[in-house]
């Protein structure tokens, strides 16, 4: 069965309870990247040999927007009201940076950069597959712990600035960029502007279409 990644399946049931809301919304967050990412996996059709390609242009686009949005919105919050939560925010960022750096060498190599590293892409895939397990996992944990200290009103506005943030989200990764709180948002803005210029110049396939940002993970 072929997947599209561009189709988040529908959603039955109700509505999460406030006390689970943003426990709900990070794990729907995490699948759909993971569903990204699998439909990578899938056999490539010999009469698209630029399949698996797009497939994972989509799949880093979809992780790259999901990563700016918790650091511009769910760190600063869990930085000031967690228990130690700088500390924490600035382990996170560091998984952060490792996703970023694993996924810009998969785009150097599916794009054919000369300073690509010397590995494949299905070994690049595979690392980046289960480094984003561990690090949804613990994000997952993080948003457990924030829930636990924040009032359902905070939650709700936290809810909104990461639809907001999805919005015009980066669609490629960008793992030296300031991890610092207070500089985090206005980077990520003129990054995700810059981003989208070049997804419209090259065609790319993103979560908001071919060309241009867009993000629908906490739809």
């Amino acid at each position: 069965m072929t997947v599209d990644p561009t189709v988040e399946p529908r959603r039955t049931g109700p509505l999460p309870a406030p006390n689970v809301i943003l426990t709900a919304v990070v794990t729907r967050a995490h699948a759909n990247v993971r569903r990204s990412l699998n439909a990578t996996a899938q056999p490539q059709p010999q009469d698209d040999p630029w399949r698996q390609t797009r497939l994972l242009d989509f799949a880093i686009a979809t992780l790259s927007g999901h990563i700016a949005a918790m650091r511009t919105t769910v760190h600063p919050l869990a930085g000031q009201a967690l228990p130690h939560g700088r500390a924490q925010v600035t382990a996170y960022h560091q998984v952060q940076r490792d996703l970023e750096h694993l996924m810009w060498s998969l785009h150097q190599v599916l794009h054919g950069d000369a300073r690509a590293p010397r590995r494949s892409a299905a070994s690049l895939y595979r690392t980046l597959s289960t480094t984003f397990d561990t690090y949804a996992e613990h994000e997952a944990m993080l948003l457990t712990r924030l829930q636990q200290v924040t009032t359902h009103r905070q939650q709700q506005s936290l809810m909104r600035d990461i639809k907001a943030a999805l919005t015009g989200a980066p669609t490629r990764p960008h793992p030296h960029i300031p991890r610092s709180l207070g500089r985090a948002r206005p980077v990520t803005r003129i990054i995700a502007l810059w981003d989208g210029l070049l997804d419209e110049v090259h065609g790319r396939s993103t979560p908001g279409g071919t060309g241009g940002t867009g993000h629908s993970l906490a739809a």
